[in-house]
Formats: structure tokens, sequence, C-alpha cells
């Protein structure tokens, strides 16, 4: 209560704590938040505010199409990824803290293994959703890998190559995830490498039938409208996961020379990635 007051009520927000307790291997809290402030008569603050651009003598800019020129002015920055790393080193602190005055020599930290230079590989969340088991596994894995690092290296290159899997996922932001979200409902159907492929190929082959339907007279206006909507939201969301696919290549194959491979081929180098479920090597990655 004291976390969740200081940092999320007492700068604006109002936030809804569920703790659950009902089963003995996963205690938890989900803290549900408003993501506009507050004013202090109870009514809805504001998150950003348009600003509009003018010139030294205090006339307004206007673009070539003739609209003023404006900026966006965020009031709050809840959505910012630097904010969600204040707030875990803030529940790392206030956990710790507790955990001394109950005499507990145990202490957790919001940083990775490699950010605090521990040669060690991550267990994982077990959790009690559909993957509990699958994490159990995994887990059971990286404890005898760190009882017999030298016995099993095979194994942990393994564990080391399951972290690797999820990285398309991993490199996203917090706001790229809603857009992918917005991009998905759009579209409908899931945004990753595979499915909007599909997706292009269903567009493509829709709008040459309705062309065909449209040279003998049926009017197929209002299709043609949906399919250039989808087509701009495919552009949208292709656009991203070019993005996000660069910064997995450059982790998962910092060799990989940018200026000599196409982002057609990066994608592809991606997707075989996760079909194959193993980073490629030398020959393997050149072919």
């Amino acid at each position: 209560t004291k976390y969740v007051q200081e940092n999320f009520v007492d700068q604006g927000m109002v936030a809804d704590v569920a703790i659950h307790l009902d089963h003995p291997d996963n205690p938890h809290a989900h803290v549900m938040l408003t993501n506009r402030p507050f004013n202090p008569d109870g009514s809805w603050g504001l998150k950003a505010k348009t600003q509009y651009i003018k010139d030294s003598n205090g006339k307004q800019l206007l673009t070539k199409s003739g609209f003023p020129k404006q900026r966006k002015i965020w009031l709050v920055d809840w959505d910012k990824k630097e904010k969600i790393t204040e707030w875990r080193h803030n529940w790392s602190v206030s956990v710790n803290q507790v955990l001394e005055q109950k005499n507990i020599p145990d202490r957790i930290s919001e940083k990775s293994f490699i950010e605090q230079g521990i040669d060690d590989t991550p267990t994982q969340h077990e959790g009690i959703n559909s993957k509990r088991h699958e994490r159990k596994a995994f887990n059971q894995q990286v404890e005898e890998q760190r009882k017999a690092q030298a016995k099993y290296h095979n194994l942990d290159q393994k564990i080391r190559n399951h972290e690797h899997f999820d990285a398309l996922t991993d490199e996203l932001s917090f706001s790229e995830k809603h857009t992918i979200r917005d991009l998905s409902q759009q579209l409908k159907t899931y945004v990753d490498l595979e499915h909007l492929d599909d997706k292009e190929r269903m567009l493509f082959n829709w709008k040459n039938s309705l062309l065909i339907k449209h040279a003998i007279g049926e009017d197929v206006a209002q299709k043609l409208l949906t399919i250039d909507q989808q087509s701009m939201s495919l552009e949208q969301a292709n656009q991203l996961l070019n993005k996000v696919v660069d910064r997995a290549t450059k982790k998962l194959y910092p060799t990989v020379d940018f200026e000599q491979t196409t982002p057609a081929q990066r994608r592809e180098l991606i997707k075989e990635t996760n079909s194959e479920q193993t980073i490629f090597k030398d020959s393997e990655l050149a072919e």
C-alpha cells in the first residue's frame, strides 16, 4: 500500500489493487492504473496538450498544406520506458527494506544478471498459468546447469537459446506493444512476421478479384476502400516489425553487416531462427 501510494497515487493516478493469495505457490498482486491524472476537484486532467508553433514575432507558422504547425506537449511521463525502470527500482528498494526489517537475508533486484555482472542464467517466474509446467521444467534445467556447469555445456547452450527465441517480443517497447495491439484489431490478424506475409498475399488476391468484378460493372468501391485502409495499416505494421527485427538481429547476430543485407533478408533470418529454434553460426549464418 505504501509503495502504490508513493509511486502512483501521490503522482495523481487512481490505483485499483487486487491481492491474490488463492494459490500457495503464487501470491501476487495486480495494480490497475489510470493513465490520465485527476485534478484536485476530482475532474479528469490531461495527459498532453497541443502547443501551436510561432515564429520570433509571434506569428503562427503553417505547414505546406496551410495548417497551423503544432507539437504535442506531454503533461505526464507515465507511458515512458524510463518510468517503468524507475518503478521497478523503487519496488526492489521497498521489498528489500521489508526483508531487512524482518531479518530475512534474501534481497531482490530489478537489474538483469548481466547488469549485475553475474555470469548465470536467470530462472523464470512459474505462476499458475498455462505455461507453468514449461517454465518449471526450464527452471529445473537451470538448477541442473548451475550444479554441473562444466559437465552440462550443451544444456547451457540450449537454455541460452531458449532465451533468444522470444527476442522479437522482448525487443518491443511498451508503446510498440500497444501499437501492435491496435494494428492487430485493424488488420484482424496477429501482427508477427508470418501473419503479415499471409495478410499481404490475402489483400493482393482480394484486390485483384475485386478489380475483375469492377470491370464487369459490380460496385466494389466500399470493399476497395477497406483494402486501402488495411494496406495502410499493413505498411505501418511492417515498418514497425522491420525496426524490431533489426534490433533482434543486432542482439542475436552482432556480426551481420547491415550494409550488405536487406530488411527482407533480415526478416527471413529471424523467421528461420524462430522456426528452427536455434541460433545459426558460421556457414549456416552465411547461408
